[in-house]
């Protein structure tokens, strides 16, 4: 339906830029050039609905992606790990994890399982130390794996995005919400 709409709108700006006479140099009448072009308006607005599209869960995916990983048995190895120098319980740690996962739903929710504020226990800030260490691992090295062995639509815009999600999770200050 849109695109008879669209054939049938050209067909008239071809039809009205080929009666448009413009006089030449000498005094004949020539035709002007005809372009089949869409206004640039349209094409720029249709890019920014894509862009919107592409990157509207991105955040959301990556840190469900992240918790999902923190469940998982694969991470038992890093934490055990983490365990010497944060001085934290595990099972503690991946109920946090599993009660904070239901509640994701974008940008504020990342922001508030890495930025440590002044009213967290030493338990809750240990448990952000951990996540923010364990999501760096997770989009080094699991990431990739994630995205193409997963039903995303846009797997190529999500492996150029992860290196800013790194970024953003090694300074969690950068993280905001207007940056969508």
């Amino acid at each position: 339906m849109i695109l008879k709409l669209k054939i049938a709108k050209a067909r008239q700006l071809s039809m009205r830029l080929m009666s448009k006479k413009v006089p030449g140099k000498r005094g004949s009448s020539t035709t002007k050039a005809f372009t089949c072009q869409e206004p640039k308006d349209e094409v720029t607005s249709a890019q920014k609905h894509n862009k919107i599209l592409r990157s509207k869960n991105v955040f959301k995916n990556y840190t469900r992606a992240i918790c999902n990983f923190i469940i998982s048995d694969i991470s038992n190895h890093y934490l055990l790990q983490l365990i010497e120098e944060f001085d934290f319980d595990i099972e503690e740690f991946k109920a946090y994890i599993r009660e904070k996962k239901e509640g994701i739903k974008g940008i504020i929710e990342l922001r508030g399982l890495l930025v440590v504020q002044a009213k967290d226990t030493l338990r809750i800030v240990s448990f952000k130390r951990v996540f923010q260490r364990i999501a760096e691992i997770f989009i080094k090295y699991f990431s990739v794996n994630w995205i193409f062995s997963s039903k995303l639509e846009y797997k190529l815009d999500y492996l150029k995005f992860r290196y800013s999600i790194l970024r953003r999770i090694k300074r969690p200050i950068l993280l905001d919400s207007s940056q969508i």
